[in-house]
C-alpha cells in the first residue's frame, strides 16, 4: 500500500490518471479525474450522435436497397414477359418474320 505522498496510477486505454494521497495532490487528482470524466462524457455524446446519424443513414440505405430490389424484380418480370411474347411470335410467325 502506498505511503504519504506516493501516487496511485491507473491506466485505462489511453487514460492515465494519478491520484495523490496528500491533500494538494488529492485535490489535483480529483480535478484531473473530473476533467477526464467530462472529456469521456463529451466523446460519448459525440459518438452517440454519430451513431444516430449512421443509424438513420443505414435505414435510408436499407430503404433504397429494398426499392432497388423491387425495381430489379419488376424488370425481370418485364424481360420474362417480353421473352415469352417473342417466343410466341417466333412459333406463330416464324423466326425470320419482320414482326418477330
Amino acid at each position: 500500500m502506498p505511503k504519504g505522498g506516493e501516487k496511485l496510477a491507473k491506466e485505462t486505454g489511453q487514460l492515465n490518471v494519478k491520484i495523490g494521497l496528500d491533500s494538494i495532490d488529492f485535490q489535483n487528482g480529483i480535478s484531473s479525474l473530473n476533467r477526464e470524466m467530462r472529456k469521456v462524457q463529451s466523446e460519448f455524446k459525440l459518438a452517440s450522435a454519430e451513431m444516430g446519424k449512421h443509424g438513420k443513414e443505414l435505414d435510408s440505405l436499407k430503404l433504397k436497397s429494398d426499392s432497388l430490389t423491387k425495381q430489379t424484380e419488376l424488370q425481370r418480370q418485364k424481360v420474362k414477359a417480353l421473352e415469352e411474347a417473342h417466343q410466341k411470335s417466333v412459333e406463330t410467325k416464324g423466326a425470320d418474320a419482320k414482326a418477330t
